[in-house]
C-alpha cells in the first residue's frame, strides 16, 4: 500500500498574499480594527509625549507657579488686584520672576499701575503702560507699593512716610527675596512676595505628583485594555464572517497552522499600521495642546532637548501596538484553526 504523502506546507508569501487580498475585500472591517489600534496607541503615545514635553517646560511651569504665588501673597494683603491701583519703584535690576510678575500685573484688571523709576532701571518694554508719577503723588488711593529688585530701598533716598501719603492701604511688598526692606514707618506693613515653600505646600506638590503618575499609569492601562479588547472583538467577528472561507481552505488542504498564521499576519499588519498612525496622532495631539498653553519657541526647544526620548517613545508605542495586536489575535486565530471543515461549510453566517 502506498504511503500517504505529507500535506504541502504553504510558504509565508502565500499566507501574506491571502491576507492582503482579504484586507482589500473586507476593507471596512479592517479600518474598524485599525481604528481600535490607532486609538489605543494614540492614548499611549500622548502620555509618553506629554512626559517628554513636560520635562522641557518644567522650568516655565515653576516660573508660572512662582508668579502665581507672588500674586496670591499680594492679594492676601491688599485684596483682589482687579479695580485697584498699585505703585512700582525699582530699586535694582529685575529678576526674571519679577519681570514676569510685572507683566502679569499689567495684563490684570488693575485700574492703574504707577511708576517711579529715578534710576531708569526698567526697559522701555517693561515701563510700557505704566503711569510715571512723582513720589508725593505715587500712592494716592493706591492699594500697595511694590519694591522691585535686590538692592536696598533706602539707597534711593526716598522718605517712605512721604511716599505712602494718601495710600488706600499702607502696604509695601518686596518682590525680590534678597531685597532689603526700608526703614520702618508708622502704620506701614511690609510683606515679601517671594518666599520659601511651606512644608504643607511641598507635601501638596508631592501628593499632586503622585496623583499625576497614578493617572498616567491608569490611562496607559486603560488604553492597552481597550486596544486588546477591540482587536480581539474585531478578529473574532472576522472569523465568524469567514466560516465558509476557512472551511473551503481546509477542504482544499490548508493546515491549521496556515489558518492560524493567516490571522496572526493580518493582526500584525493592522498593529504596525495602527501603531504608526496612532503614534503620529498621539504626538501631534499632545504637541498642539502644549502649543496652545506655551509659546512655540519654548515647546520646540523642549522638543529638541528630548528628541531622543521622543523617538524611543514612538518606537516603543509602535512595538507595543504590534505586540498587543498579535496577543489579541491569538484566541481568534486558535478558534479559526480548530474549526472543522464540515461544520464551517454548514454555517449560514
Amino acid at each position: 500500500m502506498a504511503a500517504i504523502p505529507d500535506q504541502t506546507k504553504l510558504p509565508f508569501k502565500v499566507a501574506l498574499d491571502v491576507v492582503l487580498q482579504g484586507i482589500r475585500i473586507r476593507f471596512g472591517r479592517s479600518v474598524v480594527t485599525i481604528s481600535g489600534v490607532i486609538l489605543g496607541v494614540a492614548f499611549l503615545m500622548s502620555i509618553l509625549s506629554g512626559i517628554v514635553l513636560k520635562e522641557g517646560v518644567a522650568e516655565e511651569d515653576e516660573l508660572r507657579l512662582e508668579i502665581q504665588r507672588m500674586q496670591n501673597f499680594l492679594e492676601a494683603e491688599t485684596g483682589l488686584v482687579a479695580d485697584r491701583s498699585f505703585a512700582v519703584i525699582p530699586v535694582g535690576p529685575l529678576s526674571t520672576p519679577e519681570a514676569r510678575f510685572l507683566e502679569r500685573l499689567k495684563r490684570s484688571q488693575a485700574s492703574e499701575i504707577r511708576l517711579h523709576d529715578p534710576r531708569g532701571l526698567l526697559t522701555p518694554a517693561q515701563a510700557d503702560r505704566l503711569r510715571t508719577l512723582p513720589p508725593d503723588r505715587l500712592m494716592e488711593q493706591a492699594s500697595g507699593l511694590i519694591l522691585m529688585g535686590s538692592a536696598a530701598a533706602d539707597d534711593l533716598d526716598l522718605d517712605i512716610t512721604t511716599v505712602m501719603t494718601g495710600a488706600r492701604q499702607p502696604v509695601i511688598a518686596l518682590s525680590n527675596p534678597r531685597a532689603t526692606p526700608p526703614a520702618p514707618a508708622p502704620g506701614v506693613s511690609v510683606i515679601r512676595l517671594s518666599r520659601e515653600l511651606r512644608p504643607e505646600e511641598i507635601r501638596a506638590r508631592e501628593e499632586q505628583a503622585r496623583k499625576d503618575r497614578f493617572r498616567d499609569l491608569w490611562i496607559i492601562a486603560i488604553s492597552i485594555l481597550v486596544t486588546v479588547i477591540g482587536i480581539s472583538n474585531a478578529m473574532l467577528m472576522s472569523v465568524t464572517e469567514r466560516f465558509r472561507e476557512i472551511g473551503t481552505m481546509k477542504c482544499l488542504g490548508a493546515l491549521s497552522a496556515f489558518v492560524r498564521r493567516m490571522f496572526i499576519i493580518e493582526s500584525a499588519i493592522m498593529g504596525i499600521v495602527g501603531g504608526l498612525l496612532g503614534s503620529l496622532g498621539g504626538f501631534l495631539f499632545t504637541l498642539v495642546a502644549y502649543l496652545v498653553t506655551y509659546s512655540p519657541g519654548l515647546v520646540f526647544t523642549g522638543l529638541g532637548q528630548g528628541l531622543g526620548l521622543l523617538a524611543f517613545a514612538g518606537a516603543a508605542a509602535v512595538v507595543i501596538g504590534l505586540v498587543l495586536s498579535i496577543i489579541a489575535a491569538i484566541y481568534p486565530a486558535n478558534v479559526a484553526a480548530r474549526m472543522l471543515p464540515a461544520v464551517a461549510l454548514r454555517s449560514n453566517v
